[in-house]
């Protein structure tokens, strides 16, 4: 009994140290584990139990320089890098916003207020969430996931409708696929019922996509679930054959919703492909937006070009909808190109953070955030240059807008808590791969502590 008091204080002691609550139950249970390990080792070989405890104990060392390396490793860590780029990006937005209401043409646009009003709102938002666990999403997913749904369906009927269309609740549906990272990873292991679980989920954002409607919303959201579907399913979360799995995924999630929105409205969608790929037999109609912005970018000069009041004349919303094609005609193709270059440097580091964790929920949240930041980047690109014409949804941390802003940064909110406690293990079960690094490792009777990390 005076032998495991030893230990008890040994361990106490460490856990003293660490001032992570997360990660003290994970650390001083294998102290203790590797104590007990060692003094067993010790008692085989025929030494007296008290005198096992202690060499067991003299050989893990002091408790309190132990406690205070495991306390600088598990502390959790700002990426100041990823927080101040964003707010970098969010008032480089500013002053461009600030630049299309200059000029003689500030009265035709809403003012600059709003759109600072919702960069503070949002900063504040990011650096809230960023201090909550993200772990809760794990944690009671259905909870979280029927307060949300519920709330946008209720919403739908409240909203107000421009045009028939309740795109006030466009920003709101990016939560999704964070949202739908939880889900999935409550479901690893479950085979392909798990795999039937979370399909079935995907019929709700379908379902609210219809009633908005927007076609662009719900290919960012499938597209996104649909990949963090596949990443789980090539990482064998669901213990199933990966090429039935991803074949029955895919097939089941994109066959019938393209066929349901092409053929919705009189076949209105399917006229809006035919759009798409021959622009020009409908310059006079629909393809006369997409003939206009291409003719447009064509003039467009390296450095420099055409006055706000110009633009303004033959492009609608380019504070909102066309801001990208805005900085091309009046700053010129360098700037945007500048601009562009960013983003994707900025995609780029979301993805190798994504790479970088060490959990799979971690992993599956940080992936789900830059799908979702990705897809609606890209998006906003192809529209903007001309590509294709849809109806774009924002430009993150560019476009006016408060709601797109806030939401957009609570994203990264939620990007920067997976980051800031990369080094601490989320409550509940993880698969093995996802453990790593291990501080203690124990053979033939000798110990050692890594604090490589």
């Amino acid at each position: 009994m005076e032998s495991f008091n030893k230990i008890d204080a040994y361990v106490a002691t460490v856990q003293d140290q660490i001032r992570c609550r997360k990660i003290r139950s994970y650390v001083t249970e294998e102290i203790r584990v590797h104590l007990e390990e060692e003094r067993s080792f010790l008692l085989e070989a025929g030494i007296s139990d008290p005198e096992a405890t202690d060499t067991a104990i003299e050989e893990m060392g002091d408790p309190v320089d132990i406690g205070v390396k495991l306390d600088r490793i598990h502390r959790p860590r700002m990426n100041w890098v990823l927080y101040f780029g964003v707010i970098a990006f969010c008032l480089a937005g500013l002053l461009i916003q600030f630049v299309i209401r200059s000029g003689g043409a500030g009265q035709q646009f809403t003012p600059l207020s709003r759109h600072l009003t919702g960069i503070l709102i949002g900063i504040a938002a990011m650096t809230l969430i960023c201090r909550l666990d993200f772990t809760l999403l794990a944690k009671h997913p259905y909870i979280i996931w029927t307060v949300y749904w519920a709330g946008l369906f209720i919403c739908t009927d409240f909203a107000p409708k421009y045009n028939g269309r309740c795109v006030t609740l466009l920003p709101y549906m990016l939560l999704f696929i964070p949202l739908y990272a939880g889900l999935v990873y409550s479901t690893r292991g479950c085979g392909y019922r798990g795999l039937l679980k979370n399909l079935l989920f995907l019929l709700l954002p379908g379902l609210l996509c219809l009633a908005i409607p927007s076609a662009s919303t719900f290919m960012l959201v499938l597209g996104g679930c649909l990949l963090l579907m596949s990443v789980a399913i090539c990482k064998n979360w669901f213990r199933v054959k990966h090429g039935w799995a991803l074949l029955c995924t895919w097939g089941i999630s994109v066959i019938p919703p393209l066929v349901l929105l092409l053929f919705n409205s009189g076949g209105y969608r399917l006229r809006r492909i035919q759009v798409l790929l021959h622009p020009s037999a409908y310059a006079d109609n629909e393809g006369y937006m997409i003939m206009k912005l291409r003719s447009l970018l064509g003039q467009a000069s390296l450095v420099g070009g055409l006055s706000n009041t110009e633009i303004a004349k033959n492009l609608p919303e380019i504070s909102t909808d066309y801001l990208l094609s805005y900085v091309v005609l009046h700053f010129g193709w360098v700037p945007a190109v500048l601009l562009i270059a960013l983003l994707a440097a900025f995609l780029i580091y979301l993805f190798r953070l994504s790479v970088r964790q060490t959990n799979a929920l971690g992993f599956l949240v940080s992936l789900a955030c830059s799908f979702t930041l990705t897809f609606e980047i890209l998006l906003y690109l192809t529209v903007n240059l001309g590509i294709f014409y849809m109806a774009p949804l924002a430009l993150p941390f560019f476009s006016y807008g408060g709601r797109w802003m806030v939401l957009n940064l609570c994203i990264v909110g939620l990007l920067l808590s997976v980051h800031r406690t990369r080094t601490i293990l989320p409550a509940g079960r993880l698969p093995q791969s996802s453990m790593g690094h291990r501080f203690f490792t124990f053979e033939n009777g000798k110990m050692t502590i890594d604090f490589n990390r």
